[in-house]
């Protein structure tokens, strides 16, 4: 299958270039790194592709951007560009070594990745592979355990069924009827795949006693067998590794420290596609660095400007590690013929196959970003504040993490968790359906079995929501959160819906 790729961009940080500036009478370099493509056919880094169209792969599926503050001229030109070329090759590098669609090969050679390692499931074999894939297995396996399987590894099967129905959705691969609640809501639409996931997620390894058996790790000579599930009696033929809940955070964290003791006396901030920041220290000007934090709200919307883009900020002094998870770039919604709609998304619970949907976005900070990239996923997979809460204080204390912190985004209206129904548009047909304007002009309020996805113009009916979207923090992230007041970033002309709330 091919893997599809979901561009993300960035807006917390710009980082395009190299250059110098004075802050407070000391003159700094500053190195701008940005992340590049792979491709099939040129490079030392390339991949075999699965078809025709297939001949760029974009590593960890967004745009990762980064920036080294230095004292002034301590790299010349020519060693600025080696910097800048070793940070594209390392993230290519560690992408293909996660990367469970394609095989690739480093200067000709053929290396071994997840794809061999999922490949040679059930057959035995041993596989040697290098630090970076081992430590990625190795540590997201422990953690599958650890999180009681909210977080799972094994998921690769489910990954694949939720890919392609999103990368079809996202093309407007879409029944008629899937593009009249689109246009109305304003937010994706596409076919239930609810009894296919189940069916899958019955194939999965949930419990400790299935999961843990299932990969055997040999530190000394570094190789992962792959052994085969038993699961109720019967022999599971396949079970697929996904590490894309932890790899983009891995590169980042090893990322940064390779740099750090590459360029003593380096300042480094990474933005892996605003999902995982790390900053190594503080800014060089002396000023706090400032997250302009995703709005979910913004990052679901077809038409993003009735959205502000961010309407919470936070203040950080020093270094940090921020991970964020939220449904809202790779998801669609369903509609069953019921008033409330379900949303599916790439955040998947490996117990039932479906997205929970209770949290919009979780972000926690603590030391390690691949740790926090694994935190808010299993995060998102709880259905309640209390649940999530138990959840990450059990985290930190397996994971010594005394300062951790987090932020859980949820809509609410009322005090009760709210969210989208067909009752919310404003005017709905004699079949309780929306009522669109076609491309010969005319109105219809038909069932759309007679319609084919091309004949639809436009909506009539638009939504009426109202409900606020309450941040949940803990109190030493709290004391560095605001509501954005800059009207640079948040419109004066459209609703705010931010709520900041204390929570533990």
């Amino acid at each position: 299958m091919k893997k599809v790729s979901f561009l993300v961009f960035s807006y917390l940080f710009t980082l395009i270039s190299s250059c110098s500036f004075r802050s407070n009478l000391i003159s700094y370099q500053e190195i701008k790194l940005s992340s590049s493509f792979i491709y099939s056919d040129s490079g030392r880094l390339q991949f075999q592709p699965d078809s025709l169209d297939d001949i760029i792969v974009t590593p960890f599926n967004t745009v990762i951007n980064g920036t080294i503050y230095l004292p002034e001229n301590t790299l010349d030109s020519e060693k600025v560009k080696e910097v800048q070329k070793e940070f594209q090759f390392l993230l290519q590098y560690y992408y293909a070594l996660t990367d469970r669609h394609h095989e690739y090969y480093l200067d000709g050679v053929k290396i071994n990745n997840l794809k061999t390692i999922n490949d040679n499931y059930g057959t035995d074999a041993n596989i040697k592979v290098d630090d970076f894939l081992y430590q990625a297995i190795k540590s997201s396996f422990e953690f599958t355990i650890n999180s009681s399987g909210l977080f799972n590894i094994f998921i690769g099967t489910l990954n694949d069924l939720y890919e392609l129905s999103i990368e079809k959705a996202q093309n407007g691969e879409q029944s008629s009827l899937n593009k009249a609640l689109t246009l109305a809501n304003d937010v994706l639409f596409y076919d239930d795949i609810s009894s296919e996931a189940a069916l899958i997620a019955k194939t999965l390894p949930t419990t400790k006693e299935e999961i843990e058996n299932l990969l055997i790790f040999n530190d000394e000579n570094q190789t992962i067998k792959f052994n085969k599930l038993t699961k109720d009696g019967i022999l599971i033929d396949d079970l697929s590794i996904s590490l894309s809940g932890m790899s983009k955070g891995l590169a980042t964290e090893v990322i940064s420290d390779y740099f750090s003791q590459k360029i003593p006396g380096a300042n480094i901030i990474i933005d892996s596609g605003s999902s995982s920041v790390k900053a190594t220290g503080s800014r060089p000007d002396g000023r706090a660095w400032k997250i302009a934090y995703m709005n979910p709200l913004y990052g679901e919307a077809i038409n993003k400007s009735q959205f502000n883009r961010a309407e919470v900020a936070f203040d950080v002094p020093t270094g940090f590690t921020m991970s964020t998870s939220g449904y809202y770039q790779n998801y669609f919604y369903v509609y069953d013929g019921e008033d409330e709609f379900k949303r599916r998304s790439h955040i998947i619970d490996p117990r039932t196959g479906l997205s929970v949907n209770f949290m919009d976005q979780v972000t926690v900070f603590l030391n390690d970003a691949m740790l926090a990239d694994m935190y808010t996923t299993a995060l998102m997979n709880t259905s309640s504040l209390d649940e999530a809460i138990n959840l990450f204080n059990d985290l930190n204390e397996k994971y010594n993490q005394e300062d951790a912190e987090i932020v859980f985004c949820i809509k609410e209206k009322n005090d009760r968790l709210y969210t989208y129904h067909m009752s919310d548009l404003d005017s709905l047909s004699g079949y309780g359906l929306p009522i669109t304007k076609l491309t010969d002009g005319s109105v219809y309020e038909g069932d759309y079995s007679e319609l084919s996805s091309s004949m639809i113009e436009s909506s009539i009916s638009v939504p009426k929501r109202e409900f606020n979207l309450i941040y949940y923090m803990s109190s030493g992230v709290k004391d560095k959160s605001s509501l954005i007041t800059d009207e640079t970033i948040v419109s004066p002309d459209k609703k705010r819906y931010a709520v900041i709330e204390e929570i533990i």
